[in-house]
């Protein structure tokens, strides 16, 4: 039962594409943060940080730029 559960999670995986990235898992390089969403997803982000914190306060953790 096991390896027939295993087998398609394996394949679903292994099709995502591969520029893909997790946030979750990203390391400190400050650019890295750009590529883990899509450029529209991005471009709102980063109208939101304006908004919101335009100092760019919280800065630490994948850091997304105000626009």
């Amino acid at each position: 039962v096991a390896v027939s559960m295993t087998i398609p999670a394996v394949s679903a995986v292994a099709s995502a594409p591969a520029a893909s990235l997790y946030v979750n898992f990203m390391g400190n390089e400050p650019e890295a943060a750009a590529t883990a969403y899509p450029a529209s997803t991005w471009d709102r982000l980063r109208v939101i940080k304006r908004r919101y914190d335009p100092d760019n306060v919280f800065s630490s953790n994948h850091n997304i730029p105000p626009a």
